[in-house]
């Protein structure tokens, strides 16, 4: 109380309070909104950007290849990739709408500014090109003895093992799966590992099962841009027919490709799931994902966003970590306040998930 009776104790408390406590206050609160409004408008216009394009592209691969109906001539019934029922229909599916879109009949030309007929050749559907080849892959049981009561005896009777894991992907969920080398009446196919197709991903995302390794016994469609990939084509989906490359072991069959619009400096991996599980049946599933092809397309200013904000978060980082180190754990977590460090590191890992 007599501290401040005297009018010079209050100027230099009032002083004191001016320049220690409540400057790194107000600095502070500026800095965090600075950094939110940053953060906001990063994650903003990375999640708003050409949308409405990638919506469309999306749209576009969705209805040429699953909402399209099979050819009349070929299936003599009203069939989509999402009606398939069994393995003559995949097949089905293979000669209609998927090599009418990647070897089209027809030789597709535009004309140039010469005004000459050019020839287009190595794309889907005269607007994305084709990033290397398509490819089929299969992933197939294995034979083993059944697990019966010794009461029950049937002749003959030979059981598959599961493939895939039904929660979130294991080291084994390669358990199960016939990985040697198989020949199909004279057409040999090796198993490929995840390294072997040099792929980013470890598991693709099924119905059925959750989750199936990228591996598996695979064919390369021909190239889309020879003069005669039409033929190729055709012919490499009645061999695989011919010789039952899909049968009782198959459990799973993948459809892969990528694409690419310079048009719209987009991209899509694209991945086309058929399961054949042991309870019978066939179950159709999808996923195109796409993606901005060259990101800094823009400018450098998002560049120069991106680093500032990464600077705040390690500012934040030592700040959070030498406050620690002199506190500790119980007495650095009393504060309120060094909550908002934890939503800082929390909103950047939401940041990073976005620009990844």
């Amino acid at each position: 109380k007599n501290l401040f009776d005297d009018r010079m104790n209050q100027i230099v408390c009032d002083a004191v309070y001016r320049m220690e406590i409540r400057m790194p206050l107000v600095l502070r609160c500026i800095r965090y909104c600075l950094f939110l409004g940053l953060l906001s408008y990063m994650v903003t216009n990375l999640a708003t950007r050409d949308r409405r394009l990638a919506f469309w592209f999306h749209n576009a691969l969705k209805q040429k290849l699953v909402d399209d109906e099979i050819p009349y001539d070929i299936s003599k019934i009203k069939r989509t990739y999402q009606d398939i029922d069994s393995i003559e229909e995949f097949y089905m599916w293979l000669k209609g709408p998927f090599v009418d879109l990647f070897y089209p009949h027809q030789t597709l030309y535009y004309r140039n500014s010469s005004d000459h007929l050019t020839t287009l050749r190595g794309y889907f559907d005269g607007t994305n090109r084709v990033l290397g080849v398509p490819r089929i892959r299969q992933i197939r049981s294995v034979t083993k003895e059944c697990e019966l009561p010794n009461e029950v005896e049937l002749a003959g009777e030979t059981c598959f093992s599961s493939v895939g894991c039904e929660t979130f992907p294991r080291m084994d969920c390669s358990d199960g799966i016939e990985q040697s080398t198989i020949d199909f009446d004279g057409l040999v196919n090796e198993y490929s590992t995840v390294s072997d197709l040099d792929t980013f991903g470890v598991f693709d995302w099924g119905q059925f099962n959750m989750f199936y390794p990228i591996a598996g016994h695979v064919r390369e469609f021909p190239p889309t841009f020879y003069n005669n990939s039409h033929a190729l084509a055709v012919a490499l989906i009645a061999t695989l027919e011919s010789k039952q490359w899909i049968d009782s072991l198959t459990r799973v069959v993948m459809v892969d490709f990528s694409l690419i619009n310079t048009h719209i400096n987009d991209y899509c991996t694209a991945s086309l799931m058929i399961e054949f599980p042991l309870v019978g049946g066939v179950i159709t599933s999808y996923d195109f994902h796409v993606g901005r092809f060259i990101h800094y397309l823009d400018g450098q200013h998002e560049i120069l966003l991106e680093l500032i904000i990464c600077c705040c978060f390690f500012m934040y980082l030592l700040e959070a970590i030498e406050k620690i180190s002199l506190m500790g754990l119980c007495r650095y977590l009393n504060s309120a306040s060094n909550y908002l460090m934890g939503v800082m590191c929390i909103l950047w890992l939401v940041f990073l998930g976005f620009v990844s």
